[in-house]
């Protein structure tokens, strides 16, 4: 995913029913949000880094 304009994060998401979350900056010039599917009620997210431009990293999160 890395590489992808942020406007296209917002579409896929809208295309697979899963939510984008933004949180704050990460005082590295980049940004955070989540990315999660409420049918997993929270367990199964992604962790999207970005400058506010394009992606610069994901890291997939489960809590089973």
């Amino acid at each position: 995913m890395p590489g992808l304009p942020v406007a296209g994060l917002a579409a896929l998401a809208g295309r697979h029913s899963v939510r984008l979350t933004p949180a704050s900056g990460d005082g590295c010039g980049g940004y955070s949000l989540f990315a999660y599917s409420p049918r997993s009620f929270g367990r199964h997210n992604c962790l999207v880094r970005h400058d506010n431009d394009v992606i610069i990293e994901s890291r997939y999160g489960f809590a089973d």
